[in-house]
């Protein structure tokens, strides 16, 4: 299990706002915020998007795919993420 400590310190390596995490996963910023006070608990793919980040090359193609999923209206964000 993934604490909200772990988890500010895997996006502050990968340097991730939470915003850009939850963009990047299609999470909310809500969720995300709840998750890194610890208000929520973390799934296991938030924790590995996290670590993924953490790799440049990685990093730049989920960009990517964010913002063009944000282009053609597919980057909605789900509550229930």
């Amino acid at each position: 299990i993934i604490t909200a400590e772990n988890l500010a310190g895997l996006l502050n390596d990968a340097g991730l706002t939470a915003d850009e995490f939850a963009e990047i996963g299609g999470w909310s910023v809500a969720r995300v915020n709840m998750w890194m006070s610890g208000e929520a608990d973390i799934p296991h793919v938030a924790h590995l998007v996290a670590v993924l980040m953490s790799v440049e090359e990685n990093y730049q193609d989920a960009r990517s795919l964010a913002k063009a999923r944000v282009k053609t209206g597919e980057g909605s964000h789900h509550e229930n993420r």
